[in-house]
C-alpha cells in the first residue's frame, strides 16, 4: 500500500481518572513518534487533518478491539476529524485509520494512519 504523508496530526493521550493531570500532547507528522504507550484507563485522543467538504472521511481500518474501546462516533469539527478510545486491556496491537472518499468504500485510502500501541 502506497503511504501518503499526512500533515500536522495530533496525538493527545489524557488520564482519564481525577482529571487534576492535563492532557500530555503529542505532535506527529505522520506516525514517527509511534508506538503510543498509555495505561490501562487512559483515554486516547486522536485528531487527523480532514476537509469534509472534499467527500473524503477518514475511517477506521483496525483498532485492536481487545486493547482499545472506541468512545464515540468520529466527531469533525472544522477541519478535524476526531476520534477517541479507551486503553481497556494490556497489551500490544495497531491503531489504523485511512482516508479516502466516503463514496468509494472498499478502496485503497489515500493517506493512512498507523500507530503501534501499547497498553501497560
Amino acid at each position: 500500500m502506497i503511504r501518503h504523508p499526512v500533515p500536522a496530526l495530533l496525538l493527545l493521550l489524557g488520564g482519564c481518572s481525577s482529571g487534576s493531570v492535563p492532557d500530555a500532547r503529542l505532535a506527529l507528522s505522520q506516525d514517527q513518534h509511534c508506538p503510543a504507550r498509555l495505561q490501562r484507563g487512559e483515554t486516547l485522543q486522536l485528531e487527523l487533518p480532514a476537509d469534509p467538504a472534499s467527500g473524503y472521511r477518514w475511517y477506521l481500518r483496525e483498532n485492536s478491539a481487545e486493547l482499545l474501546q472506541q468512545l464515540g462516533p468520529e466527531q469533525l469539527n472544522n477541519s478535524t476529524s476526531h476520534w477517541r478510545f479507551r486503553a481497556i486491556h494490556r497489551g500490544t496491537g495497531r491503531l489504523i485509520l485511512g482516508y479516502r472518499p466516503a463514496r468509494e468504500a472498499g478502496t485503497d485510502p489515500d493517506d493512512l494512519f498507523d500507530c503501534r500501541i501499547i497498553v501497560e
